[in-house]
């Protein structure tokens, strides 16, 4: 397992609870500003783009 340590953790981080607190706002049907959806779908793509980095590293 790579050490994956650095700055940008924290940021990752912040996106994986994000999407997690407004997937769970939507699925109770709770309206959620444009703005707030367009930010959380930003941290799905830049989870969804640390995963496959990790996939690379490990082969």
């Amino acid at each position: 397992m790579p050490n994956l340590r650095g700055p940008w953790l924290a940021e990752l981080r912040e996106d994986v609870l994000n999407a997690t607190l407004l997937a769970i706002l939507l699925s109770k049907g709770v309206i959620v500003e444009a703005p707030t959806v367009a930010a959380a779908e930003r941290g799905i793509r830049s989870m969804r783009a640390a995963h496959i980095a990790v996939q690379a590293l490990q082969g």
